[in-house]
Formats: structure tokens, C-alpha cells, sequence
């Protein structure tokens, strides 16, 4: 505490008490006069245990202060004294830049009517009532007593985000601001790691795409190379076996069907030389029958020359014959 007053129902002050030694700031007299200018209300309320006053800026101090009252049991109850202490709130102040060290954040205090009371924003250009007009600041002056959200605005040439929240028993509230920029790294951040993943995902399913298809297209495509050279007649290719899988089992079944065919034309040739060796026996042998058939045809031509040959001899000489014997 600070201050401490005896009131009395109208508030007129009955006297003040300030020690110094347990003080925790001096008192000036601008801020005796603004602890005298800011009372709790002191109507019906005066039945309760303790009374809370509004926040406001010490002017010589320089930190948010705020008046609690009690009332002096054992009084008059008709006209009784009021007790009231100042409260510094410095503590406030030191948790509040805490935590805007913590959060890289700027952080400041507002009181019920909107003036900014504390913060840590060390920009000199930057003054209680320039913060007093930023967006978040009227946000929880024309809020309920417990509203609270986001807002982005620009207050200068960089767009800030804010958050900001109004606390019920306090009067004012509290406002946590920061560059929009810096609000949205972590969101840009995951986006980039998103992305990076992303890229290396398709380098690997790329990768991987071309591994499968090369495991896939090289076997067809020495398959198919295989079946040409077999078509053109190379009946010693084979297909390569790399593996035991689907494409494995039809090279496989190819270089069977390789060597079947490979037999089939062997047996093929073998039917072959037998048949040429069957057909050249059998031309041998027609031959003979054929030289045979003209001896004989010689023969008989033969014959039959040397039949007419005689023939016209002995008709002339069995003529000649006869003649003669007619002489004789």
C-alpha cells in the first residue's frame, strides 16, 4: 500500500496515514490529489465486506494504482468511517512485461474507460494515448464486462493482430499484441515444413515409381526383345529370369517354350533327313525301274527291227526261190 484514509459516507476526508518505511513508492502531491479524485463508490454498497475502486495511472508514480474501502465496524452505523488503502499494482506491471518478454510480445493494461495504465512498449513515439486509440483498447471499452477475441488492424505501416480480454471484476482489461507477421510464422513455418515434406514425399514416390517401373518395363522389355530375336530365327535367345514374381514365371515359361521349340525343330530335321533319305531311295529305285523299263523297250524295238528285217529279206528270196525252181 501507498495511501491509507479514514472517509467518512459522503467521503470527506477524516484524515490519511503514509508511512514511508512500508510505503512502496513516495506520495507526491499530485498523486494524494488523484487518490482523492478516484474513490470506490460508496453508496449501498457500504454493506459489503470491502469495496473495490476503479484502476487508474499515479501521475507522478508513473504505475497503475486502484483504492479498496472497508468500513470501520464498531462505529456509528449511521454515519460510519471508511477505511481506504491505494494499492500499488506494480506487481501486475512486472508479470504482465514477464510475460511480453516471454511472448516477444507487447502487452499493456487498460482501465475501465479505455486509458492505458501499464505497458512495456519502449518505442518513444508510442504514448499512453496513441495505445489508448488502438482497435483492441476499443474492443473492451465497448464490450461486455467478460469479452474477449481478436482483432488485426494496422495502427501505423505494420498490420499487428491483437488479442484482447476484459475481466469483470477488474474494470479494464488486458491486451496482448504483436506483427502480423510474427503472429503468422508458426502458420507459415508449418506451411513451409508441410511443403518440404511434401516435395521430398514426391521425390520418394517419384524415386519409387521409377524403381517399380523400371523392374516392371526392363523384364517386358527383354522379353520382348527375346521374342523378336526368336521370330527372326535366333532360336539360342533366352529371356533373362531376375526374379520369381508374375513377369519371373512368363520369362521363365518363354525359355521353356524356347526349348520346346527347339526340340520340335529338331525333330523336324531329323523327320526330315529321313524323308530325304526315304525320297532318294525311292528315286533310286524308280530310276532303276525306269532304266530297266527302256532296256527292255530297246530290246523289243530290237526285236521287232530284225523281225521286219527279215521279214522283207525272205519274201523276195522265197520269190527268187521260187523262180529258180521253176527254171530248173
Amino acid at each position: 500500500y501507498n495511501l491509507v484514509a479514514l472517509v467518512d459516507r459522503r467521503g470527506t476526508l477524516l484524515g490519511t496515514i503514509h508511512d514511508e518505511s512500508t510505503a512502496h513508492h513516495p506520495v507526491s502531491p499530485k498523486d494524494f490529489e488523484a487518490f482523492t479524485q478516484n474513490p470506490p463508490p460508496l453508496g449501498t454498497e457500504l454493506t459489503q465486506s470491502a469495496i473495490v475502486g476503479p484502476v487508474y495511472l499515479a501521475p507522478d508514480k508513473g504505475i497503475p494504482v486502484r483504492v479498496l474501502a472497508a468500513v470501520v465496524r464498531g462505529g456509528d452505523p449511521a454515519n460510519p468511517k471508511i477505511l481506504m488503502v491505494e494499492l500499488a499494482l506494480d506487481e501486475l506491471v512486472e508479470r504482465a512485461q514477464a510475460l511480453a518478454a516471454q511472448t516477444r510480445s507487447s502487452v499493456y493494461l487498460v482501465d475501465g474507460r479505455g486509458r492505458v495504465v501499464a505497458h512495456n512498449i519502449q518505442e518513444v513515439t508510442v504514448t499512453r494515448a496513441d495505445l489508448s486509440e488502438r482497435a483492441p483498447v476499443q474492443a473492451i471499452t465497448s464490450g461486455g464486462l467478460d469479452s474477449q477475441g481478436m482483432v488485426s488492424y494496422r495502427p501505423g505501416t505494420v498490420p499487428r493482430a491483437a488479442a484482447f480480454a476484459r475481466l469483470g471484476r477488474w474494470p479494464g482489461g488486458v491486451v496482448v499484441e504483436r506483427p502480423e507477421s510474427e503472429v503468422d510464422a508458426p502458420a507459415r513455418d508449418i506451411a513451409k515444413q508441410t511443403a518440404f515434406w511434401i516435395a521430398v514425399a514426391l521425390l520418394c514416390a517419384i524415386a519409387a515409381g521409377t524403381l517399380l517401373s523400371r523392374s516392371i518395363s526392363d523384364p517386358i522389355r527383354n522379353l520382348d526383345r527375346a521374342a523378336a530375336a526368336l521370330a527372326r530365327g535366333d532360336l539360342d535367345v533366352r529371356a533373362r529370369v531376375d526374379s520369381k514374381d508374375e513377369l519371373g514365371r512368363l520369362s521363365t515359361s518363354f525359355n521353356e517354350m524356347a526349348d520346346a521349340l527347339v526340340h520340335r525343330n529338331e525333330e523336324l530335321r531329323v523327320l526330315n533327313e529321313e524323308l530325304q533319305q526315304r525320297v532318294e531311295e525311292r528315286t533310286r529305285e524308280l530310276k532303276q525301274a525306269q532304266d530297266q523299263l527302256l532296256q527292255s523297250e530297246k530290246l523289243a524295238a530290237v526285236g521287232e527291227l530284225g523281225a521286219g528285217v527279215a521279214h522283207e529279206i525272205i519274201n523276195p528270196l522265197a520269190g527268187v526261190l521260187g523262180l529258180s525252181l521253176i527254171h530248173i
